[in-house]
């Protein structure tokens, strides 16, 4: 009888052993038939002003004569029906990207990013008749630096993390519009300069001057631009100075105006815009709400954040409260590779702020799996757990009846 006993509890922990070993295992191979729940948050938003990266990289332009022009075989033969074009450049040297001398042929350079990681971006010098729009530009000293020329015209550029973004000296009739500046040293500088227009710009965000007219520029004319949080703290002039001789300042946007009457801009000119308006932002950087994200140990892995705001500034990255990057806001989409974590649970917190000083926040919780439980759902884990602990209560239940 105790014979036929101990060869029942024998039996009885053999099942034991089965059903804790191959339960889970079945599940296992059920799941494998089973998508992977992994998601990437995002939202969608308006574009930030920038112009994506090319993937070929150019060597720099340098032109110094109308007949070198000529020789570059460039569309369009320098005239102003027909200027010469430059595009599509992507040129990321030292100072300058492209240097433009001597040359009154009609050109347009486009459609191109320029870094200078030392010095200045683009440099033109007694040229006439040169159009530069739709370019990003990041420099160290200058994005744009225009001496001895006229007839220039600057549109819908983008320049951001540089020293002085626009500076034209001696220089005049030239146009700049529709350009956005921010994150940089200052934002547009005329020294003697003259009759130049500078409309529907914006800039922001700028550790200096906003916009820096000097003593000896003169008939110049600042129209509707948005200047705002330019200086914060540093220089009680911050969005702009004048010292200049009669410039017409009108229908600009001020972050530091506050109604009724004219605003005053700083410096010796005693210049006012008469017809001002508050620049106030009271909306949040926009980013996607609360998600997870579940990846295998070793896979390689970006979160993806959609993120917008009309004057983005800067960004920061965290894992685990610990700050792992940061860096000048410039994208719709913000990228983090988190393939490096190792097994677990990580909290990956992205804060944006904008230049009026407002924050937002979103917080990814990633689970890192082994690979021992590659393309598995936190479903089906649970699951699994589960049903082996209900398995070992009822055999042990069972157990417990028989002796």
């Amino acid at each position: 009888m105790n014979r036929v006993q101990s060869m029942s509890r024998r039996i009885q922990l053999v099942l034991l052993v089965i059903m804790l070993f191959v339960q889970p295992a079945l599940l296992l191979v059920i799941s494998s038939n089973v998508p992977s729940t992994r998601t990437v948050t995002q939202v969608q938003s308006y574009k930030v002003p920038f112009t994506s990266a090319q993937t070929t990289a150019d060597p720099p332009l340098l032109v110094d004569s109308d007949s070198e022009m000529a020789d570059l075989g460039l569309p369009g033969d320098g005239s102003r029906d027909n200027p010469y074009i430059i595009e599509g450049l992507n040129i990321s040297t030292g100072s300058p990207c492209i240097r433009i001398r001597d040359v009154s042929a009609h050109f347009v350079i486009q459609n191109s990013i320029l870094r200078a990681l030392a010095g200045t971006c683009l440099k033109l010098m007694n040229v006439s008749n040169g159009q530069v729009e739709d370019c990003t530009m990041i420099g160290t000293e200058y994005a744009i630096y225009c001496e001895g020329s006229s007839g220039v015209q600057l549109s819908r550029n983008t320049i951001y993390d540089t020293g002085d973004a626009i500076y034209f000296l001696d220089s005049h009739s030239c146009i700049i519009s529709d350009n956005t500046i921010y994150a940089s040293s200052a934002g547009i500088s005329f020294q003697s300069a003259r009759n130049c227009s500078c409309v529907d710009n914006t800039i922001y965000g700028n550790s200096g001057t906003g916009v820096d007219v000097s003593g000896d520029s003169l008939n110049n004319t600042l129209v509707a631009n948005i200047m705002g949080w330019n200086s914060p703290g540093i220089w009680s002039w911050g969005n702009s100075i004048d010292r200049g001789s009669n410039n017409t300042w009108s229908g600009n946007f001020w972050s530091d105006y506050y109604t009724p009457g004219p605003y005053n801009i700083s410096g010796s000119a005693g210049a006012q815009d008469h017809d001002p308006h508050r620049l106030i932002d009271n909306d949040l950087p926009v980013l996607n709400h609360t998600n997870q994200v579940l990846m295998t140990e070793g896979d390689d892995f970006q979160i993806v954040w959609r993120t917008s705001d009309r004057f983005p500034l800067e960004y920061r990255i965290s894992v685990n409260g610990n700050q792992q990057t940061a860096g000048t806001w410039t994208q719709t989409e913000i990228t983090y590779d988190v393939s490096y974590l190792p097994v677990g649970y990580h909290n990956v917190q992205l804060i944006l702020e904008d230049a009026s000083g407002l924050e937002a926040f979103h917080t990814v919780e990633v689970a890192v799996l082994s690979i021992f439980l590659s393309d598995i759902g936190t479903e089906l884990v649970v699951l699994a757990s589960i049903v082996s602990v209900f398995s070992v209560a009822l055999v042990l239940l069972a157990v417990k009846k028989r002796l």
